[in-house]
């Protein structure tokens, strides 16, 4: 055991990773990161943003990414599509998804209710459920003068 309540210790630097729970391979933990990104619509032409930011955490093979963008001015009926994410998503059929989806001031009622993180990609794709009977794309336009909020989970390649 290291320290006790009365005497701990205030860094630790480590050149050659952490292992937890065992030392296998499976137990190293010898990759993490912060950092920003910026998010930003695919295909959207001359859209103007007032707000794009973008922060995420990667632990491993695992990246927690959060997004926010506000747009003015959206000139284009493009699918709504979020490009940027700051890895590329595993491939195969390993799709990433967002939670805490959130859209505000929207010109139109077709605001997504849900978004997946296409594999192999750096891309999110946003859809809204039509009930039992299917899927609609928003679209850029859909956004008014909106913004968009989110956390990404997904794995990277």
């Amino acid at each position: 055991d290291l320290g006790k309540s009365s005497a701990r210790f205030k860094d630790l630097y480590l050149s050659g990773g952490v292992h937890l729970g065992g030392t296998g391979a499976a137990n190293k933990l010898d990759d993490y990161e912060e950092g920003t990104w910026t998010p930003a619509l695919v295909n959207a032409g001359t859209t103007s943003y007032t707000v794009q930011i973008g922060t995420y955490t990667k632990v491993g093979n695992m990246v927690t990414a959060w997004f926010y963008i506000d747009v003015s001015s959206p000139n284009t009926s493009n699918a709504l599509q979020l490009g940027g994410l700051p890895f590329t998503s595993a491939g195969s059929s390993h799709y990433g998804s967002v939670g805490g989806l959130h859209c505000n001031s929207w010109s139109t009622t077709n605001k997504p209710d849900n978004a997946l993180v296409t594999p192999s990609s750096t891309q999110i794709d946003f859809a809204k459920s039509q009930g039992q009977t299917g899927i609609y794309t928003p679209t850029i336009s859909d956004m008014g003068g909106g913004n968009l909020l989110g956390t990404v989970f997904y794995q990277v390649a």
